[in-house]
């Protein structure tokens, strides 16, 4: 908006199109009915969420029962430093991360205040307090390692073979952040050894609130909660994966009683017992009575301390191929979960099974559809399109993006939404698309728009993975294949001492890896040699090789720095940039890299003070991709390339913009 494209028709359409979907005419009760009257919609939604709020613990709270082995808990130390005052740079770099006036309380104090002492509580402790296996709102964990996990763990259950089988149930908790009592949170902040006037006070904060539903722009009477806790708090997610915490601790002591086995990945990897994601729910076990017996239990013991209940309805169990028919039913009877041949998306990403096609990933071109939608780009202009593009089609398949590799039919999908909303085409309407996909793709500095193809985007994406799999080494999941080769281009090893990195078969020094800059076969053992194996008394030892490198090989060699200069481990670094640092751009530029590209001496445009559209014309002037006659006529759409004003010249770009007698008086 603020470059060029201000207070249009495209923002009152979109403010109409919104109100429009969200207006509410009527709603279907119980039995199926449609209930159009007003008087009687409102009346449903208050009763509703009176009954989500209300406690379902009629006859008092109840305790949990002991956990051996607790792991959730503070030290003493720990706890004495949360429970003191907190310092003035605390509160100030509290107050400094928060909006001015942001989600005030009922007090109508804005939300720094009750935020006092959540850098403190949240930050410093949550890591040892939650689980590895919970990756939501834990800084530093990521969800997309969940997503990746469980893709590999059913993968190894759908190639399951032998008489022992596995199977991987996906649980859904319904109204999991409402129906949350407050005393089995109480509870959970006891069991983490908070101090008790810290306790009191963030129960005070989720036990005084109260509610209001917006029907059709209006505020109906307010709700009072007896239990759950407000989306939208940001101390609410915090509070919740804690909640969570002693789930996933019943679910260990029941797999340290071997009354539930975990699953493994690979032979050599972890074993996995559950996933978390807040209330997204993946648990994995051996297929037998005694574990779908421990799977029931754990959750009828946590859902009857905690006022969660699970969705019998809509949770889904997947078994491995090698369990007979007859022994799945009886599974689900006691489960009470219908068997599945597919667990869907989770996390929004789809889980790949065998069978699986391109059509499980339709949603993602759906939806850029919809964001794209024909009538937006009649009320925008060219620049205008640009950002849209890049908000949309950038952020919906992001995140899918970056942990599974789409099918080639969705990325080129996605690829001729974006063309056809550039130009302004639809199916009933076929508009000239001036410039090639392929230069409107590159960078501004070469002559494009900016704009990025998504096939080069998700093999960017997943190249990032693989640098994520050799920098964090705390991580749990395992690299894909896809993007390797980005990666492999656009990283290098910067040796160390007694350097452990392969002499043949890694970058190392900068131009790629030695065992394909040489010919003919390596001797046995050779394949396996560590830069450090061919070090000796501060140089280079040749006579370690039982061939001679070629000159140009050596050379490279002699050039890289010697590993007895640098201190500390074999670092992995990107290639990409001068910093190190994995960055998209240039694993994008890696993996759609062309042969020949030819300079463009124009990029004085994009650095000009004025606005984008204009900005933009100019960039279709230097492309000669305006509507004039002389390049109409090149596409074979009209005849005549006279100047239709003037008749006396060809109409080209030049002409029509400066040229012409009746444009020259614009310009005197």
């Amino acid at each position: 908006m603020i470059q060029g494209d201000r207070n249009t028709n495209f923002y009152h359409v979109s403010t109409l199109v919104r109100r429009k979907r969200n207006q509410i005419l009527a709603i279907k009760n119980h039995v199926g009915e449609w209930i159009h009257e007003e008087s009687a919609v409102k009346e449903m939604f208050m009763s509703g969420f009176n009954s989500i709020y209300t406690s379902s613990f009629t006859s008092g709270s109840r305790a949990a029962p002991n956990v051996s082995q607790w792991q959730a808990r503070l030290s003493e130390e720990e706890k004495e430093s949360i429970g003191g005052i907190a310092s003035e740079e605390e509160i100030k770099s509290i107050l400094w991360s928060l909006k001015a006036f942001k989600a005030p309380g009922p007090d109508g104090l804005h939300a720094g205040f009750f935020h006092r002492f959540w850098l403190i509580v949240g930050k410093p402790y949550l890591d040892k307090l939650i689980s590895p296996l919970q990756m939501a709102f834990v800084q530093g964990r990521k969800g997309i390692d969940n997503a990746i996990i469980v893709q590999e763990v059913v993968h190894t259950i759908s190639k399951k073979k032998g008489r022992v089988g596995y199977m991987a149930l996906k649980i859904d908790l319904e109204k999991a952040y409402d129906k949350i009592e407050w005393s089995f949170i109480r509870d959970m902040l006891i069991r983490a050894n908070l101090p008790f006037d810290l306790i009191d006070i963030i129960m005070s904060c989720i036990s005084t609130v109260s509610t209001s539903i917006l029907f059709n722009g209006e505020a109906l009477d307010p709700i009072f909660s007896f239990r759950g806790i407000r989306q939208g708090d940001p101390l609410s997610p915090y509070l919740f994966i804690l909640c969570m915490e002693f789930l996933g601790q019943l679910i260990e002591e029941k797999s340290n009683a071997k009354l539930w086995q975990p699953v493994k990945a690979s032979c050599s990897g972890p074993a996995f017992s559950h996933l978390f994601f807040a209330d997204d729910l993946v648990l994995f076990a051996k297929a037998d009575h005694t574990n779908c017996s421990a799977i029931r239990d754990v959750l009828d013991d946590f859902c009857s301390l905690s006022g969660q209940s699970v969705s019998d309805a809509k949770s889904r169990v997947y078994f491995s191929p090698n369990v007979d028919r007859e022994s799945r039913e009886s599974f689900c009877d006691i489960l009470g979960f219908a068997s599945t041949p597919s667990l869907g998306k989770y996390l929004g990403i789809p889980i790949k099974h065998p069978g699986s096609s391109s059509r499980d990933f339709n949603f993602i071109l759906d939806r850029v559809k919809t964001k794209l939608a024909g009538w937006k780009a009649n009320l925008l202009s060219l620049a205008g399109r640009v950002v849209l593009i890049q908000a949309i089609s950038a952020a919906i398949p992001a995140y899918v993006k970056q942990c599974t590799h789409i099918p080639n039919k969705i990325l080129e999908g996605i690829d001729r939404v974006n063309r056809n909303f550039l130009w302004g085409s639809s199916k009933s309407s076929k508009k000239i698309h001036w410039v090639g996909w392929q230069k409107v793709t590159k960078s501004k500095e070469e002559g494009g728009l900016g704009l990025q193809t998504t096939k080069g985007r998700n093999t960017a994406l997943l190249a990032k993975l693989n640098w994520r799999l050799h920098v964090e080494e705390e991580a749990i999941w395992k690299g894909r294949k896809k993007g390797r080769a980005t990666f492999n281009e656009g990283s290098m090893w910067i040796v160390g001492r007694d350097s452990k990195v392969s002499f043949w078969w890694e970058n190392w020094t900068g131009k790629g890896t030695l065992r394909y800059m040489i010919q003919g076969y390596l001797t046995q053992g050779a394949d396996k040699w560590k830069v450090g194996d061919i070090l000796s008394d501060l140089c280079w030892d040749w006579d370690r090789i039982p061939f001679e490198l070629p000159l140009q090989v050596q050379s490279i060699i002699q050039a890289t720095p010697n590993p007895f200069t640098s201190r500390g481990q074999d670092k992995l670094a990107w290639s990409g940039n001068s910093r190190g640092i994995f960055d998209l751009w240039s694993a994008y530029s890696i993996a759609t890299k062309e042969v020949f590209s030819p300079p463009f001496n124009y990029g004085w445009i994009w650095k000009l003070q004025t606005l984008l559209r204009i900005k933009t014309l100019l960039w279709l002037c230097t492309h000669n991709s305006i509507g004039v006659k002389v390049c109409l006529v090149k596409r074979g759409v009209v005849i005549d390339e006279l100047c239709p004003i003037c008749q006396r010249e060809p109409e080209s770009i030049i002409h029509a913009i400066r040229d012409c007698a009746w444009v020259k008086a614009v310009w005197v």
